[in-house]
């Protein structure tokens, strides 16, 4: 799998092979506002705060999770899945120079691997996706991840 950036406000596809899993578009440049269709469901993703460290995440106009900044250099995210079980999983950033983003579940073991690579076309990152262990609603994750990732990079390029 593989995020492949498709404008310059962040917008970006969820890819298997050359097959479109989901389009993630922002309502403007990096304005932490998002939605996307994903397996049948309308996913938004949007800000909460003044200093947008809490981002609530709704499927089909239900709240169903969040994001937020860690000033240890990390986001949390805490998602309900279909069946309004509370999941949750970390993303932060490994590495100096080339780095990559790692996505850990509750018990702090890795689930995946986000690898970036710039791409001046579209000005965004796309990333190489390495699955490390199955989990339910993968590719929500996988978007939400991709999500976090391009926040973090901004989070981190700020400081």
């Amino acid at each position: 799998m593989r995020i492949e950036a498709t404008e310059g406000k962040g917008s970006f596809n969820l890819m298997d092979g050359d097959k479109i899993i989901s389009e993630v578009k922002y309502e403007n440049w990096y304005a932490n506002k998002a939605s996307a269709m994903c397996n049948g469901d309308f996913l938004e993703i949007r800000p909460t705060n003044f200093w947008r460290t809490k981002i609530l995440i709704f499927r089909n106009k239900t709240e169903v999770g969040e994001m937020k900044y860690s000033w240890r250099g990390r986001i949390e995210i805490k998602l309900k899945d279909s069946e309004m079980r509370q999941q949750e999983w970390s993303v932060k950033y490994k590495g100096l120079f080339k780095g990559k983003f790692e996505v850990y579940d509750k018990a702090n073991e890795v689930v995946m691997h986000l690898r970036p690579s710039f791409h001046w076309k579209t000005f965004g990152y796309n990333y190489q996706i390495e699955i490390v262990k199955e989990i339910k609603n993968l590719e929500e994750l996988c978007i939400f991840s991709g999500f976090a990732s391009a926040y973090l990079l901004a989070m981190l390029s700020a400081v």
